[in-house]
């Protein structure tokens, strides 16, 4: 609904009324979760992606979507655990590594970090430009971990 007519008010009334119609529709709840969080209503979409994870356990999205929800709260025990999840679903999901790498920097856990990039920029080596551009990970950038981690992926 919010891609077609990019109303987020709109969007969120649509989703609420397929859900009224079908309360487990999963996809409806993760739907309007998304377009909470671009709303900025981080609790109620941390609502909707707990009801979208009890429905149906297998929605990497709805994980990751709660654990940018956490962060936002300033939660980030509960989004790190959130982006873990998303993780063990699908193992390849770089936007859930950079959001769990950004996490542990945010706990004071730059080893836990720098293994998180690692895994990123494995995914693609062209994602170091999305490092570079992330202010959360100036400090990281100027540590010896972070310069390692560059030479064995042959890329400083």
């Amino acid at each position: 609904a919010l891609s077609i007519t990019g109303n987020p008010d709109q969007a969120l009334n649509e989703y609420s009324a397929a859900i009224n119609l079908r309360p487990d529709y999963a996809r409806a709840h993760y739907n309007r979760g998304i377009t909470l969080t671009r709303m900025e209503r981080f609790e109620d979409a941390i609502k909707d992606f707990d009801r979208c994870v009890r429905l149906r356990l297998d929605i990497p999205e709805a994980h990751y979507g709660k654990g940018i929800a956490y962060s936002n709260v300033g939660d980030f025990k509960q989004a790190l655990s959130s982006f873990e999840r998303a993780i063990v679903l699908r193992e390849r999901f770089p936007d859930a590594l950079f959001a769990k790498a950004k996490t542990h920097v945010r706990l004071g856990e730059p080893i836990e970090s720098i293994s998180d990039l690692t895994e990123f920029l494995k995914i693609s080596p062209a994602n170091l430009k999305q490092i570079d551009n992330e202010p959360d990970f100036d400090e990281l950038k100027k540590t010896s971990g972070y310069r390692n981690m560059l030479k064995k992926l042959k890329l400083s």
